[in-house]
């Protein structure tokens, strides 16, 4: 799949890749040469779209408490990839230091049933709801009345919900990955913590969510800086770098 993988890309006049892990992965691959033109353009977001969005009801769903649970939301498929698996146990030692904390996964997936299982047991009984599947609005309305978003995948190029989730004005606390970075302004509007050594990633990622968890100072400036950076995601901007790369190819042939 490589050699077939070089040999497309070198045939092409220019490249788009979604995130610049990716873009600096394809750039080393072909070899640094004038063409093809390799170039990071994330996918835009609709922000009007995501603005105009009424919030959700999650604790009334979840049958918590308003105004006294803090609900901790993922948006995404129940699958290994993801690692829900971190996700969840990261929760659940947070948990320990904050009981009121709620865990909010907006998705369904294989993994749905384990998940499920996962949260009756003692530590997270009560304190975890899964909403099966949501259509894109309704999970986005859900995500805009929590607190913060948890993130801990490690396949993806970009990572869209991060970009979707600080739109909503909810700051990020995400494992290091592929794209995090490109989203996730560190100690801005998230916090970005590191994957490695994997053994005792749930435990740094559950240090992470109680350390904003504990500050609301901290939380609410991250929440604010979310919504006002949010424009660097947005559709006519992504648009533009596509419109100035297409120019930039035709100019160099």
């Amino acid at each position: 799949m490589s050699a077939y993988l070089r040999r497309f890309w070198l045939g092409c006049a220019a490249i788009v890749a979604p995130g610049s892990e990716l873009a600096a992965e394809i750039t080393e691959e072909i070899g640094r040469r004038a063409r093809p033109l390799v170039r990071a353009i994330p996918t835009g977001l609709d922000l009007d779209r995501i603005t105009a969005l009424p919030e959700g009801h999650p604790r009334r769903e979840a049958g918590w408490t308003p105004g006294v649970d803090f609900v901790v939301a993922s948006v995404g498929r129940l699958a290994r990839e993801k690692s829900v698996d971190v996700l969840l146990e990261a929760f659940a030692n947070a948990a320990e230091g904050r009981p009121e904390l709620r865990f909010l996964l907006i998705g369904a997936g294989p993994l749905e049933e384990m998940v499920r299982g996962r949260a009756q047991r003692t530590d997270l009984h009560g304190r975890v709801f899964v909403t099966g599947q949501r259509s894109h609005d309704d999970a986005l309305g859900l995500l805009k009345a929590c607190e913060l978003f948890a993130f801990a995948s490690r396949t993806e190029t970009q990572g869209l919900v991060l970009a979707e989730a600080l739109a909503c004005g909810v700051p990020v606390v995400a494992l290091e990955g592929p794209g995090v970075r490109d989203t996730v302004r560190d100690g801005l509007d998230g916090m970005v913590v590191p994957r490695d050594p994997e053994s005792g990633a749930p435990e740094r990622l559950a240090s992470a969510l109680l350390d904003l968890a504990n500050d609301p100072e901290r939380r609410k400036s991250m929440a604010r800086k979310a919504r006002e950076g949010a424009a660097r995601f947005a559709l006519q901007r992504r648009i533009g770098e596509v419109v100035e790369l297409y120019r930039e190819t035709l100019a160099s042939r």
